[in-house]
């Protein structure tokens, strides 16, 4: 086997030898053993197949629906209020509610896990923090309330 260069570092394949004839290469590439067979193509997919054309998705099944706008004001996700009814004000209580709910969301005053609403407010005043003096008010006029005084987690085990 010679292999000439055609440049540096680049070099062409060997040549085909002369010592094969064409009719030897054809002879040897017809000659299979018998009991040797080569693996065959994959049969074409049944008729239903090729008519349905694509893949089927679960949305094919489904009526797109779309829906109209509501009345005017009415988002996603809101009940509308019955015909003849105006929405209640929230009470007192479920207004100082939503107040101490408000605190404990409040991420800046700290955790509010294991310890009351109250001993949060407190370390945020000594913190430096300026809690709302609303809370603290709310807190001391319900002092025996679980409800008021034990933060939204306390249900919650730690």
């Amino acid at each position: 086997m010679s292999c000439r260069t055609a440049g540096p570092g680049l070099a062409r394949w060997p040549q085909p030898s002369p010592l094969l004839s064409p009719s030897l290469s054809q002879q040897l590439s017809l000659s299979v053993p018998a009991g040797l067979s080569f693996p065959q193509p994959p049969p074409s997919p049944p008729a239903w197949v090729a008519a349905m054309g694509r893949k089927r998705l679960i949305t094919d099944s489904y009526p797109v629906v779309k829906r109209g706008e509501g009345p005017a004001g009415h988002s996603k996700g809101e009940l509308a209020p019955e015909l003849g009814e105006e929405p209640q004000p929230l009470s007192v209580d479920e207004a100082e509610l939503e107040l101490l709910r408000q605190f404990d969301l409040a991420w800046q005053y700290g955790p509010c896990t294991g310890i009351t609403r109250l001993q949060r407010w407190h370390r945020a005043e000594q913190m430096g923090l300026e809690p709302p003096p609303e809370v603290r008010q709310v807190l001391q006029t319900h002092p025996g309330d679980p409800r008021f005084q034990c933060s939204l987690w306390h249900l919650y085990p730690l």
